[in-house]
């Protein structure tokens, strides 16, 4: 009787360990799928190959690395012979308000701000020949493409920003 609770136990467990990426994969394909019918030139000749999850980008990432971008900025202006002492201002502005942000995001920095796959297909192309496509695709955690490309060089280095970027951004511009 131990031996069979043990095994119910242990396929409930296993079962439960894999369901969570088959659901991410599963919402990834359908995502991407959508997308391929309108940009394929033959749906039809349309077969999935593989999904690989290579990256997760947290907001923390995207912060690091929008506060490195407006530092660097800043220090070009100001080797600068040419006066931008305004546009140095508002760069120094939007620093400080980006370190403001991170603060009151406390630990929700650590939260994931997208996922970057290896996605890869068949179909046919423009001539009519079935071809292997590779694609890597920034998704947000709320199931959006954010960046679809077939050259890797192409990737965005941060996809995606931050709760109150794009406000500050627009704010101080």
């Amino acid at each position: 009787m131990k031996k069979i609770i043990l095994l119910v136990c242990a396929i409930t467990a296993f079962c439960s360990c894999g369901g969570s990426d088959n659901q991410n994969e599963k919402k990834v394909r359908e995502v991407v799928e959508e997308k391929l019918k309108t940009e394929m030139n033959d749906w039809s000749s349309y077969e999935f190959v593989s999904l690989e999850v290579l990256d997760t980008i947290k907001y923390i990432d995207n912060i690091n690395y929008r506060k490195k971008y407006f530092k660097e900025i800043i220090k070009i202006k100001k080797d600068s012979p040419i006066n931008s002492f305004n546009s140095i201002e508002k760069d120094s502005l939007i620093l400080i308000g980006i370190d403001s942000i991170q603060n009151l995001m406390g630990d929700k920095v650590n939260e994931d701000a997208a996922y970057l796959y290896k996605y890869k297909f068949r179909g046919k192309n423009k001539l009519g020949a079935v071809i292997l496509e590779e694609y890597f695709i920034y998704i947000s955690p709320n199931w959006e493409i954010i960046q679809m490309t077939n050259d890797r060089k192409n990737l965005y280095e941060n996809p995606g920003g931050f709760p109150g970027y794009v406000d500050l951004f627009k704010k101080n511009m």
